[in-house]
C-alpha cells in the first residue's frame, strides 16, 4: 500500500511540474513574444512622442494664426495704403483672388 501512495505523489509532482512549465512558457511568451508587453510599452512611448509633437504643432499653428489675424486687423484698422496692398498681395499669392479681381474689405 505504501507504493501506491508514492505513485500518486510522483504523478502529482509531474502534473505540477508540467503546469509550472506551461504557465512559465505562457508568461514568457506574453512578455517577450510578438505583441507582448514589451511591444506594448514601445507602442505607448511612440504614441506619447507623437502626441507631444502634435500638441507642439497645434500650439505653433495657433500662435501663427493669431499673429496673422493681428497683422490683418492692424492693416485694416490703420487704413494705410501700403498695408492694404500687402494684404491684397498675400491674398493673390495664396489663391484667394486672381489678377484683375476686386478685393472687398468688410470692416466690423
Amino acid at each position: 500500500m505504501t507504493q501506491s501512495k508514492r505513485r500518486r505523489s510522483y504523478v502529482r509532482e509531474i502534473v505540477l511540474i508540467i503546469c509550472i512549465v506551461a504557465v512559465s512558457g505562457i508568461l514568457f511568451y506574453s512578455l517577450f513574444g510578438p505583441g507582448g508587453y514589451r511591444d506594448l510599452q514601445k507602442a505607448r512611448m511612440d504614441l506619447y512622442g507623437r502626441q507631444t509633437r502634435v500638441r507642439a504643432l497645434e500650439i505653433d499653428i495657433e500662435r501663427r494664426t493669431a499673429n496673422a489675424n493681428a497683422i490683418d486687423e492692424d492693416a485694416l484698422k490703420s487704413g494705410r495704403p501700403e498695408a492694404l496692398e500687402m494684404l491684397e498681395k498675400k491674398a493673390r499669392e495664396h489663391g484667394y483672388a486672381r489678377q484683375g479681381e476686386y478685393i472687398q474689405r468688410i470692416i466690423e
